[in-house]
């Protein structure tokens, strides 16, 4: 997805591209789901379905905010992070729909990363990390003051011993969730970026992390 008017499908076999024409604008942030249709997060919520060519409005911002970020979660919840510190929660099955303010300040949710425990992790521009429980509606932020290397984050990603590693805009952090504990990397660590950048976190199929940023790309193993 193009932030302008462009959704590109790579066919990796053929090494070739076949263009799509939704009827949103901007792509920034979009979601495959099991059926092979698409979310699609603008000032609001489509689905895209590529082998008919139809969009269907999901859902429309009441305060014109853009989507962020989305996350689709195996029990069918849609997670939209938005301007505003706006989160939406959108259940695919019975298309209950649910929108949460996070902080009276004004955040972006950059990424978003679920919890077992039914618990929300955000990356805030310039508010740091976030915990968020739908349930109970309560917020818990982490800073600098609390460890944080920086309260510009971008990306989170989880490892198997469960401690989130956030980038921002001076290194990378390491947080263990059970004991509120950070643990920051930088340039002194070995890490040859120190600013990161939004959409540019990745997985590998063997657990190796990759975040972007200004001037490339890092990657490690985290255990």
């Amino acid at each position: 997805g193009y932030f302008s008017n462009l959704l590109m499908f790579y066919h990796p076999a053929e090494d070739r591209f076949t263009r799509f024409y939704p009827d949103d604008f901007s792509f920034r942030t979009i979601c495959e789901n099991d059926n092979g249709e698409l979310f699609i997060g603008t000032s609001k919520l489509s689905l895209f379905n590529p082998a008919t060519g139809k969009t269907t409005i999901i859902w429309e911002s009441p305060e014109n905010a853009h989507f962020y970020d989305l996350l689709l979660t195996e029990d069918g919840i849609l997670w939209g992070g938005m301007g505003n510190s706006l989160l939406l929660r959108y259940n695919s099955l019975n298309e209950k729909k649910d929108l949460f303010r996070i902080s009276p300040e004004l955040y972006h949710i950059e990424d978003i990363c679920a919890d077992e425990d039914g618990s929300i992790w955000l990356a805030l521009l310039g508010g740091g990390l976030c915990n968020f429980n739908p349930e109970t509606g309560k917020a818990v932020s982490y800073t600098t003051s609390n460890g944080l290397a920086n309260n510009t984050t971008y990306s989170i990603l989880k490892d198997s011993g469960g401690n989130l590693w956030i980038s921002t805009d001076n290194g990378i952090s390491r947080f263990n969730p059970g004991t509120g504990q950070f643990r920051s990397f930088s340039q002194a660590d070995g890490l040859k970026i120190s600013e990161f950048n939004s959409d540019a976190s990745f997985v590998s199929h063997d657990g190796e992390f990759f975040f972007g940023g200004m001037g490339g790309f890092v990657s490690f193993n985290p255990d």
